[in-house]
């Protein structure tokens, strides 16, 4: 199988992937579960960073541990068809507390403060503070906040999450 490089330059690629697919887990880190949902896509690096708009350096920084941005995981989990949450490992995040419970429920669902903010129907510096446990939600907000903090009641295992 030939294909030509970055640097112009015929290489003879190797079909690792029918090997690795049967040989890999997908893990409980970010790097693991970028890796493993790729090779069951049946994409090399080079075939992801071209679907996804990233690069071929971003996608291997992520599977050797570097990390990665909300928006590269939003896309790399939309190519993928797997959900943002999982691929980003954001089920391990924390949410002792009020702050930590808003945080970790804008970030699983993939989302930014503008966009959470919009959700909720509050400015973007509300949705910071509360991250930061500068202040708590009005009643009004906080009936607002009840249906998105429900989903940390529900926790799937990778294969239930990806159907």
């Amino acid at each position: 199988n030939r294909e030509e490089n970055t640097f112009g330059v015929n290489i003879v690629r190797q079909d690792m992937l029918p090997t690795l697919k049967n040989n890999t887990e997908p893990g409980d880190t970010v790097a693991s579960r970028a890796r493993w949902a790729r090779i069951q896509k049946d994409l090399y690096i080079v075939d992801a960073a071209r679907e996804s708009g990233l690069t071929t350096a971003t996608i291997s920084k992520i599977e050797n541990g570097k990390p990665a941005e909300l928006m590269t995981i939003r896309k790399l989990a939309s190519l993928y068809n797997v959900p943002i949450w999982w691929l980003g490992c954001f089920e391990n995040l924390p949410e002792g507390t009020f702050a930590q419970r808003v945080y970790k429920t804008r970030i699983y669902h993939g989302m930014l403060w503008a966009e959470f903010a919009l959700l909720i129907g509050v400015e973007m510096r509300t949705i910071e503070k509360w991250e930061k446990g500068r202040t708590m939600p009005k009643p009004k907000n906080m009936a607002k906040l009840l249906q998105p903090l429900d989903i940390l009641k529900i926790k799937k295992a990778p294969a239930e999450a990806r159907t």
